[in-house]
């Protein structure tokens, strides 16, 4: 009888064992997603010359693909790749003591799209079995092309700040992203004889859905 009940113990101690391996293991497993969203990007935008200052509100529309890859439940890596197409810009431009509203439709333009890519650390404020809810502090790269009439070529922009994103799982592996990244860029620009220092705050809310591997 004795060596019944060691039997049972120890058998118990190991599936015991075993179980708390299995649930260590599941919470340092790489987790990957992507999504695909929806994005409105909002700009506004500060610009100096040796002669002008022109401040600006810019409105466009855009695509945008996040991944994640996160290592454990809370922390991971999140890299964004988007494509924005600007459609308005309005604002003014000032030199010396006379002021000129700007109204411009880039809808219009032989040219006009933005490339950014987006990365930093992903980490999980609340990570439930039907939502999370996460923050992305990071750098943003973006390269800006245009053509217009004489003016044609390509603007680069360098920057940081940060993302929140909120998920719910629709069904199985599919889940709805919702997310805001806020970023600060800044650019200075050679030409003409003159330097221009462009920095602008964006403000990108997307909306789209993802699935999780």
């Amino acid at each position: 009888m004795k060596k019944i009940i060691l039997s049972v113990l120890m058998a118990g101690v190991l599936v015991s064992g075993l179980s708390a391996r299995s649930s260590k293991k599941s919470s340092t497993s790489l987790d990957l997603s992507i999504d695909v969203n929806y994005a409105l990007p909002m700009i506004f935008q500060h610009s100096e010359t040796d002669i002008s200052t022109s401040d600006s509100f810019q409105f466009g529309m855009g695509i945008d693909t996040g991944i994640s890859l996160m290592l454990t439940d809370r922390l991971g890596a999140k890299v964004d790749v988007g494509f924005e197409f600007p459609q308005t810009n309005k604002g003014t431009i000032t030199v010396g003591p006379i002021e000129t509203k700007i109204n411009q439709d880039y809808r219009d333009w032989e040219k006009n799209f933005r490339f950014s890519i987006f990365f930093g650390p992903k980490i999980n404020l609340i990570n439930q079995r039907s939502y999370t809810v996460g923050i992305t502090p990071g750098f943003l790269f973006q390269s800006w092309a245009v053509k217009e009439g004489a003016l044609d070529g390509t603007i680069t922009y360098w920057g940081f700040g940060g993302e929140i994103d909120a998920t719910y799982t629709v069904s199985g592996n599919i889940y709805a992203n919702l997310s805001v990244p806020v970023v600060w860029l800044y650019s200075m620009k050679d030409g003409d004889h003159k330097t221009e220092d462009i920095s602008y705050w964006c403000i990108k809310p997307k909306i789209g859905v993802g699935y999780r591997f």
